[in-house]
């Protein structure tokens, strides 16, 4: 019979064996991507080179592309975007162009389809600066 702290590491184990073999999982499909996904990928990057997308707003851009939803899903995903990043470049293209108030940039933000956390990241860092994120993460 096992003793109570085997069974725990047993468990640990088995658990880390899990996640290693998802993580395998993950990176092997990686690998098998089909031609149109890669395809999908390809523009994605392209697409991110000149301007900025919300994950959604990618997957939309890939669809009205011809690809199928699959296929966008898999480009945008597999494009390396940093959405946060690209709500920061989307809210300082807008205040190039005029001022918002928090609120208003950050509901733009969200109509362009970043999730509320991505626009206030995007709102704050545009209007405050890299420091205010800091103080927002430390609160």
């Amino acid at each position: 019979m096992l003793e109570k702290t085997e069974v725990i590491i047993l468990k640990r184990v088995l658990a880390f064996v899990m996640v290693l073999a998802l993580a395998c999982t993950v990176t092997i499909s990686a690998f098998a991507a089909t031609y149109a996904e890669q395809k999908a990928l390809e523009s994605a990057i392209a697409y991110l080179e000149v301007s900025t997308f919300s994950y959604s707003g990618m997957i939309s851009q890939l669809e009205y592309e011809g690809y199928t939803r699959t296929e966008a899903i898999y480009g945008a995903l597999a494009c390396g975007a940093d959405w946060n990043e690209q709500a920061y470049q989307s809210a300082q293209a807008y205040l190039d162009l005029m001022s918002f108030s928090y609120d208003d940039l950050v509901g733009q933000l969200e109509y362009e389809g970043f999730t509320a956390e991505q626009a206030a990241y995007g709102a704050t860092k545009a209007l405050y600066g890299t420091e205010a994120l800091a103080q927002t993460e430390s609160a």
